[in-house]
């Protein structure tokens, strides 16, 4: 599963809209049922609340992620915010089941008047309306774990993937080419014990085969410039005779 800046950006934005509609049920739950006569307990907690608080941030994480796709700080911080978020989904996924067992039977609205078998209070149950808020977090929190995971190992195989920085760390460049060393640069005998100078490019000059000179190691002190090489003098006859082209491997 590869890291991909646009599937990031979308399941940020499904983030972003889970996350808000956890906060929405959430703040509907407390609202409604803290009015009652006897409230369900797990819905005064606002599990949704603080839960969707957390996937809604991590979602507006993954947009910024998916729009620089090769930022390791962001892959990073999309990272850590992805494996909380799945620690608080889940949290808030087993208040919404255990809420949905325990609450359905605690949640009530007392009517006094009218009921003698009650010792004149009218009881109205709201059972039904705790459960149905409770199976609604519940399926987003399941939906929040799930996304969570995927987001969390396609950070680890962008921080994993990604091409190495340029720098020192660059691939070092071999030219084929004869003649005198270009200016500018440092010649350093190939297997030569030194230091490499700092910001400099390594670059390897081979020789002539067929020549008595040894291949030397070169480090560019200078500006990048753009290489220009002379080719060798194509000679006629002989099966050992220098190409008469220049290889680059590697990039600038």
């Amino acid at each position: 599963m590869a890291y991909n800046g646009k599937a990031i950006s979308g399941i940020g934005w499904t983030l972003v809209a889970l996350g808000t509609i956890n906060i929405i049920l959430g703040i509907t739950a407390v609202a409604m049922f803290a009015s009652k006569d006897r409230a369900p307990v797990a819905h005064l907690i606002g599990a949704p609340i603080w839960s969707g608080a957390f996937v809604l941030a991590t979602g507006v994480v993954g947009v910024f992620s998916g729009r620089k796709p090769t930022n390791k700080c962001w892959i990073v911080a999309l990272l850590v915010m992805g494996i909380l978020a799945i620690i608080l989904a889940v949290t808030c996924f087993s208040f919404a089941i255990i809420g949905a067992v325990v609450d359905e039977g605690q949640c009530y609205n007392y009517v006094y008047g009218g009921d003698d078998q009650h010792g004149g209070i009218t009881i109205i149950p709201c059972g039904p309306s705790v459960v149905a808020l409770h199976a609604t977090n519940a399926i987003l929190a399941f939906v929040e774990v799930v996304l969570g995971f995927v987001v969390s190992i396609m950070c680890c195989c962008g921080c994993c993937g990604l091409p190495a920085s340029q720098g020192n760390n660059a691939a070092p460049t071999v030219l084929y080419n004869q003649g005198a060393v270009p200016g500018g640069f440092v010649m350093m005998p190939t297997g030569a014990v030194g230091t490499q100078p700092i910001g400099t490019q390594q670059i390897f000059i081979a020789q002539d085969p067929n020549g008595a000179q040894v291949p030397v190691q070169v480090y560019y002190t200078g500006t990048p410039q753009p290489y220009h090489l002379q080719y060798a003098p194509a000679t006629t006859g002989g099966a050992n005779a220098p190409p008469a082209e220049t290889q680059v491997d590697g990039a600038n």
